[in-house]
């Protein structure tokens, strides 16, 4: 019996249960196609690339670049609470899906969140 509970969380962990969204990214996309009002044109176009970044990153599959990228874009200041919002949405699907990576013995995985937790006790 264990060995079957092992086998379906392994089935869900690589079959990309907590694969980050799609939408989620979108939003992130949408939300930096210009800058929030307030916003300095350089400080946007610096944030605006680290975004892209992380989009790419996501959509690359390469999560443990997306959380680091995405960890730098929300420590930004001057951002709107859109951008804030949906950088945290990808980072939160993010996290899952390296979570269930790492619950899988992906080792890169769990290196990704270790780092990302070491980031946030700054």
């Amino acid at each position: 019996m264990k060995n079957l509970c092992a086998i379906v969380v392994l089935a869900f962990a690589l079959s990309g249960c907590g694969q980050p969204r799609t939408e989620d990214a979108a939003a992130l996309k949408k939300v930096f196609e210009k800058p929030a009002p307030g916003q300095q044109s350089t400080e946007f176009s610096e944030v605006k690339g680290v975004v892209d970044q992380a989009i790419n990153a996501v959509s690359e599959g390469d999560l443990p670049r997306a959380i680091e990228t995405l960890t730098v874009a929300r420590l930004q200041q001057n951002l709107s609470d859109d951008q804030r919002e949906a950088i945290q949405n990808v980072m939160g699907s993010v996290q899952t899906q390296l979570a269930n990576r790492a619950e899988a013995g992906d080792v890169a995985a769990k290196e990704a969140l270790e780092r990302y937790r070491a980031m946030k006790r700054r």
